[in-house]
């Protein structure tokens, strides 16, 4: 995840919770791809403006930019010293990262590659046509695309598996006599990342979750507030919503919903006669 401009959120600490969830992506890529993820750089592209940190800086998504495939030749060969005796190693190479890649893109598909012939155009005169096909320079050859595939759709679904989801553990319940009960209500964020990110809660990007008590005929709401909210829940954590309600009979069903982005529709309904009594102390 990208963090280069997350000083207006004024403190190193609110990161480093975003900065952990991002370090266990990149662990559980390696251990699925038998890849070791490469490290990202200003001088790759990422820097202002890149799509990654607008994801993140934006709209609050913790997002990542997959090498799909290194291409042969492509880094710079590090020269190794002299022996004793030896002519000093050649001077250091000078070409740009962009011509390292083209001679790379050269040599593993020089079929992509057309020489320059003078053309004879109608408006323009004689003109040269040559240089890359359309569509060259971006995907690896036929006998890698299997096992990139196979790994990185393992590695997207393992992603899958883990985001945030939400999950009503339990509602408990405490009669306090003549119809009049305190409802517990707890919800568990079940999947492996946060259900919003530190710094999207910290700059207010996106929404809280809501839970809110539909109150009935049968289920009279008496203090608390109907509609509540959390601003995010940590991944495997949980967060409490309590209201007093009036119900005089106990098997009549009380209903919840929680409204959030990314589980919408959720509801939850339980009779309070099957509800889990709540001890106090």
């Amino acid at each position: 995840a990208r963090t280069g401009r997350a000083g207006r959120a004024e403190t190193k600490d609110l990161l480093s919770r975003d900065k952990e969830s991002a370090a266990a992506i990149v662990k559980l890529y390696g251990e699925i791809t038998g890849r070791k993820p490469a490290k990202s750089s200003k001088k790759d592209g990422d820097g202002a403006g890149n799509l990654v940190d607008w994801l993140y800086e934006s709209l609050g998504i913790q997002s990542f930019r997959l090498q799909l495939y290194e291409l042969p030749g492509s880094k710079p060969k590090k020269r190794e010293p002299p022996k004793e005796g030896e002519e000093p190693a050649a001077r250091k190479d000078k070409r740009t990262a962009f011509e390292r890649e083209q001679i790379a893109w050269l040599k593993y598909t020089p079929g992509d590659y057309l020489e320059w012939k003078t053309f004879k155009h109608p408006q323009l005169g004689d003109v040269e046509i040559g240089g890359w096909t359309i569509g060259s320079r971006h995907d690896p050859k036929e006998d890698v695309l299997s096992d990139l595939a196979e790994t990185h759709t393992k590695f997207v679904a393992a992603i899958l598996e883990r985001l945030p989801r939400l999950e009503v553990s339990e509602v408990e319940a405490e009669n306090k006599g003549d119809g009049l009960y305190r409802i517990r209500l707890t919800l568990h964020n079940a999947g492996w990342i946060d259900y919003r990110h530190a710094f999207a809660v910290a700059n207010r990007i996106g929404l809280p979750i809501f839970v809110k008590l539909k109150e009935s005929k049968a289920v009279e709401l008496i203090s608390g507030t109907r509609r509540q909210q959390t601003e995010s829940i940590d991944a495997g954590g949980t967060t409490r919503f309590e209201w007093f309600v009036r119900i005089p009979d106990p098997a009549s069903e009380i209903e919840f919903e929680i409204e959030s982005r990314r589980t919408p529709g959720l509801i939850h309904r339980i009779a309070v006669n099957k509800c889990k009594e709540l001890k106090t102390k």
